[in-house]
């Protein structure tokens, strides 16, 4: 056994070869930034960069009414309109702190079998409206949009984001029906 004055030499020994080490990996100093010249500063101007031309005479017509993903207004009922486009966004992306409903739906009646939390929503404009006898397709999506536990579809539980009605405005909510009324 040796003697603890030797242990002492080979801790002794080992901390400096590790502090030698160490000294020589960080011996590089750090490197330094070179300045950079500051941008210039443009001055605005009074006069605008750019002009509108109207070149056609304006469309006084009155749009047909449909629920195709068009950017038109749809007319929903209590003087509410909404936009199919700005509901495929809110669907695809959505808003206001919620998650999109594509997190959990797909709307491609052609992929029944990929995997989905939620139902297919393909085809949601045909089966709303004979879902539950007494409610409109619009009336059916809304309520499930703000309630999702009121109509479970077969095969699914609740599962859904609950704060849909909370987090949506009823134009959100309207917009994101138009949009399903066009699936």
């Amino acid at each position: 056994m040796s003697s603890p004055r030797v242990n002492l030499w080979i801790v002794r020994l080992l901390v400096v070869a590790i502090a030698a080490s160490l000294a020589a990996c960080g011996a590089a100093s750090a490197p330094t930034l070179a300045p950079t010249a500051a941008l210039p500063t443009i001055a605005p101007t009074s006069e605008p960069s750019a002009t509108m031309v109207q070149t056609e005479e304006a469309d006084e017509s009155t749009p047909e009414v449909t629920a195709e993903a068009t950017g038109e207004s749809v007319a929903m009922g209590d003087g509410v309109f909404a936009d199919a486009v700005r509901g495929d966004s809110l669907f695809h992306y959505g808003s206001n702190g919620a998650p999109p409903c594509s997190s959990c739906h797909v709307t491609d009646q052609s992929a029944p079998g990929r995997f989905a939390l939620g139902p297919n929503l393909g085809g949601m404009s045909e089966r709303a409206s004979t879902r539950i006898e007494g409610f409109s397709a619009e009336d059916y999506i809304h309520q499930s949009i703000v309630e999702p536990t009121s109509f479970l579809a077969p095969g699914f539980r609740n599962s859904m984001f609950p704060r849909y009605g909370e987090l949506y405005s009823a134009q959100d909510i309207a917009d994101l029906i138009a949009y399903l009324l066009t699936l």
